[in-house]
């Protein structure tokens, strides 16, 4: 599964869960929140969330991905 397959449903949620609770996270600002903020508000059609999920939506997961039960799993290996 590509990251592309991964942004269609992926967005979909995080739309439906910010219109239900609108502040999310920690950080004081997120690009990819912003856009799905933006879809919400009807400022950017779905294909173009579609290409910022895919270019935002999964920066700070893929990072993280490789740490695994406290043991660090080479990236190279998850063919990312």
């Amino acid at each position: 599964m590509t990251l592309d397959d991964l942004a269609v449903p992926f967005s979909a949620e995080v739309v439906a869960h910010l219109r239900a609770h609108p502040k999310q996270g920690t950080s004081g600002t997120s690009k990819f929140l912003e856009a799905c903020k933006s879809h919400i508000e009807g400022n950017i059609h779905l294909e173009a969330l579609h290409e910022e999920t895919v270019k935002l939506g999964f920066v700070n997961v893929v990072d993280a991905f490789h740490n695994l039960q406290g043991e660090t799993t080479p990236i190279d290996v998850l063919q990312v």
